[in-house]
C-alpha cells in the first residue's frame, strides 16, 4: 500500500464526533489527497532514439517515495522489448564489423576477409530496419499526436530526449530525424508540453550556447530547467552516464525552487562532479557552463 493510501486511511478511520476534530480531520484529508494526487501525476515523456533501456530504468526508479511514469516514445507496441534487443545485437555486429573495415584499410598485409565486411554491415543494417520495422521520424510524429491527443492522461511535466546529436540530425538505434523536423515536429505536439518544467537532453552537444540560441529556447519557450550536454557525452551504459541521471533527478525539485544564481551554482557543480559535460539553462536566461556562467 502507497503511503498516500496509509496516510488517508488513518485519517478517514474512526472519526470523532466533536466538530472541531471533524475539522481538522477534514482538512487534513483534503491536504493529503491534494499532495498525493500531485505527486501521483508525475510523468515524464522519454524520446528514445538510442535504444537507451539503461537510461529509461533510472527515470523509472522512484524518488523521495513518488514514482514517475515515463511514456516511451517510439512505444513499445511499436517496436516491442524483444525486437529492441535485436536492434542491441545488430548494432553491435555494424560496430564490430566497422573497426575491422577501419583495420584493413591501413593493414599492411590485407586479410581476404576484408572483402566480406562490407556485406555483414550491411546485412547488420537490415537486420535492425526490420526489428525496428522501419520506424521513421513520421511515426515518431504521429506517436507524439496521439499523446496529444489523450486528454484523459495526466499532463507531463518532464521531457527527456536520447540519442546522438551530429550532421545534423538527432538520431539512434530505433530512429533519426534532421534537427529542423525535430524542431517541427516538437512545434506540432507543443501542448504536450504546457506543463513540462524540466528537459533533459542525452546527446552530444545538446547544451552549446548556440543550440541553445537557435533551437532549444525555441523548442521549449517556456521551460525553466533545461540540461544538456557541451561536449561530447558519455554513452548510454556509461556508469558516470547513469551516475549523472540519478543525480539530475536528485537536485531537480532545488533547481526548480532556486531563486538566484547563488543557489543554482552548487547544484549544477555536483552535476559536473559525475564527469558528465553538462551545462544548464536555468530560467531562459542564465547558461551554466564547466568555465562559465553567462547570459543567453
Amino acid at each position: 500500500m502507497s503511503v498516500c493510501k496509509v496516510m488517508a486511511n488513518s485519517l478517514t478511520s474512526k472519526p470523532r464526533p466533536k466538530s472541531k476534530t471533524v475539522n481538522t480531520r477534514a482538512f487534513l484529508i483534503g491536504i493529503t489527497l491534494t499532495l498525493c494526487g500531485t505527486a501521483s501525476t508525475a510523468r515524464t515523456l522519454f524520446i528514445d532514439f538510442n535504444n537507451a533501456e539503461s537510461e529509461i530504468a533510472v527515470f523509472k526508479q522512484t524518488s523521495q517515495g513518488v514514482a514517475s511514469e515515463v511514456v516511451v516514445v517510439p512505444s513499445y507496441t511499436r517496436i516491442p522489448r524483444k525486437q529492441r534487443l535485436i536492434v542491441v545485437k545488430a548494432n553491435a555486429k555494424i560496430e564490430k564489423y566497422t573497426e575491422l573495415v577501419q583495420d584493413c584499410a591501413v593493414a599492411v598485409n590485407r586479410d581476404k576477409k576484408c572483402d566480406t565486411y562490407y556485406d555483414r554491415i550491411r546485412e547488420a543494417e537490415q537486420e535492425r530496419e526490420k526489428a525496428t520495422g522501419g520506424y521513421t521520424a513520421k511515426d515518431l510524429e504521429a506517436e507524439l499526436k496521439a499523446l496529444m491527443a489523450d486528454t484523459k492522461s495526466p499532463p507531463f511535466n518532464m521531457v527527456v530526449i536520447s540519442g546522438h546529436h551530429e550532421l545534423g540530425f538527432y538520431r539512434g538505434e530505433l530512429t533519426d530525424a534532421k534537427v529542423q523536423e525535430f524542431i517541427d515536429m516538437m512545434d506540432g505536439s507543443r501542448k504536450l508540453y504546457d506543463n513540462v518544467n524540466t528537459v533533459v537532453f542525452l546527446g552530444c552537444d545538446t547544451g552549446t550556447k548556440e543550440v541553445y540560441q537557435n533551437t532549444l529556447t525555441d523548442m521549449f519557450p517556456h521551460v525553466p530547467v533545461i540540461l544538456a550536454s557541451e561536449d561530447k557525452a558519455p554513452t548510454r551504459n556509461e556508469a558516470r552516464n547513469l551516475a549523472y541521471i540519478k543525480q539530475v533527478m536528485t537536485i531537480r525539485p532545488k533547481l526548480l525552487s532556486a531563486k538566484s544564481v547563488r543557489e543554482v551554482q552548487p547544484l549544477f557543480q555536483s552535476l559536473l562532479s559525475k564527469q558528465w559535460p553538462a551545462s544548464l539553462l536555468w530560467k531562459q536566461n542564465f547558461v551554466f557552463f564547466k568555465d562559465s556562467t553567462e547570459l543567453l
